[in-house]
């Protein structure tokens, strides 16, 4: 990845104001995943901080780690 200026938590909410929610989620599970497993600190920062704020933006809880992994584990 080449390095960029990133858009603001407000700034990245701002532009998906008119996105549709099934849009909005999988961006929102996207950096959620980026976030607890990048091996990057910097990287898991800032997808960490877009994952709150997309959160935030939608009133919901965020996930921890572990219910991340559970809710994605294969069951058989």
């Amino acid at each position: 990845m080449q390095n960029v200026e990133l858009l603001s938590v407000e700034e990245l909410c701002g532009e998906l104001e008119y996105t549709t929610i099934h849009y909005f989620c999988h961006l929102m599970h996207t950096v959620e995943i980026i976030g607890y497993n990048h091996p990057d600190e910097k990287v898991r920062s800032v997808a960490s901080e877009y994952y709150f704020g997309l959160v935030t933006a939608l009133h919901l809880n965020p996930e921890t780690k572990e219910q991340l992994d559970k809710r994605l584990e294969d069951r058989v």
